[in-house]
């Protein structure tokens, strides 16, 4: 996760009753990881915690078809190429679209992936 990060506010005037709407507030907030602190003292001070990355994760839908996994890693599709088989074939076994295996490969080959990861 990211760097958790603070907000201090210094509320003056603020009644009993706008305090408790804020509490209210702060319980809904918690479900996606702001925490919100009120103090009850003469200055009334409220503090927002939150870590960006975790609350943009909250809120994301998660949409979409989820990736698919293979047992199958980059150096076993490197030998089954070096014997022959094309790449249409390979997708076809690993279950996935040639041009899916066409770009992790290409990736493979920039080195940003190791023999021994997963297609």
């Amino acid at each position: 996760m990211g760097k958790m990060q603070e907000l201090h506010l210094l509320i003056k005037d603020v009644s009993a009753e706008n305090i408790t709407r804020l509490s209210d507030f702060a319980i809904l907030q918690e479900k996606i990881g702001i925490h919100v602190n009120v103090t009850d003292s003469e200055q009334n001070e409220v503090v927002i915690r939150y870590d960006q990355e975790h609350v943009q994760e909250k809120l994301t839908r998660k949409a979409g078809r989820k990736k698919k996994k293979s047992d199958m890693t980059v150096g076993e599709v490197k030998i089954l190429q070096s014997r022959g088989m094309n790449r249409a074939a390979i997708a076809r076994e690993l279950g996935i679209n040639r041009s899916t295996l066409q770009r992790r490969i290409k990736k493979a080959e920039a080195n940003t992936l190791p023999d021994d990861a997963f297609i």
